[in-house]
């Protein structure tokens, strides 16, 4: 979601994530499956690389195609969902095929705070950084308070 609130700030929408997430999520199944010895951050970090380059084949299309968000992310909704169930077919990964490692994710705490959390709040930081501090996360900012910017929505 923060990568959403990121395009937000742009004055854009992203219709896609839900998409994005379901390929991503089921990438991430079939690694476990396939190497369930694989470091969780790792797999984190593989899951965050494709999701990325998903939301990179969005900003691209918007970018260069000249085409509102809302019209890009709305049609790459559909192809990623497509492709979901192209690449999913009948099979499904159950709980009992992911390591305990990483299903322990969503009861274990550090000193009473739960990893989830810990994990969220370090994101939330690394880009509120990013936005405050560098000239990028400035034009973030500069893009969305544009009137006269073609993708505008106001």
């Amino acid at each position: 979601m923060l990568g959403q609130a990121v395009v937000i700030i742009t004055r854009s929408v992203d219709l896609s994530v839900g998409s994005i997430l379901g390929l991503t999520a089921y990438l991430i199944g079939t690694v476990f499956v396939a190497a369930p010895n694989l470091p969780i951050p790792l797999i984190f970090l593989i899951g965050c690389v494709f999701g990325g380059l998903l939301g990179f084949i969005n900003g691209a299309l918007v970018a260069f195609g000249k085409v509102p968000a809302m019209v890009i992310t709305l049609g790459t909704l559909y192809a990623f969902r497509g492709i979901n169930v192209w690449w999913t077919g009948s099979n499904r990964i159950n709980a009992s095929d992911l390591p305990s490692g990483f299903l322990r994710l969503g009861t274990q705490q550090i000193l009473g705070i739960p990893v989830l959390t810990i994990i969220a709040l370090v994101a939330l930081i690394c880009v509120a950084w990013y936005l405050h501090n560098t000239r990028g996360g400035r034009e973030f900012y500069a893009i969305g308070s544009d009137r006269r910017r073609p993708n505008s929505t106001a």
